[in-house]
């Protein structure tokens, strides 16, 4: 029922709006590293554990050559990688 999603649509969104207070506080607790990235960052799941059950892994230098093409004009500065192998960050 397109009535139910729209107010639901608007629900999330009034929820999930920020207002002055908790922007003020996401400011004052930003990171300096974060906010020294100017934006140019990449978040990445290298995700090996089980998932080698299903299919073949993806190699973490696809991962890395798919984070510079985001960003062109040098790549970002910095990349959130999160995984269950160690080996990944041995890459």
């Amino acid at each position: 029922d397109r009535t139910y999603f729209w107010w639901r649509a608007v629900a999330a969104a009034f929820m999930l709006r920020p207002n002055p207070d908790t922007l003020l506080l996401l400011e004052r607790n930003r990171d300096p590293l974060l906010r020294d990235s100017q934006g140019r960052c990449v978040a990445a799941y290298v995700r090996h554990g089980d998932k080698a059950v299903e299919m073949r892994l993806v190699p973490f230098s696809v991962y890395g050559s798919a984070a510079l093409a985001l960003l062109p004009g040098g790549g970002p500065r910095l990349l959130f990688l999160g995984t269950e192998d160690h080996r990944v960050l041995q890459e």
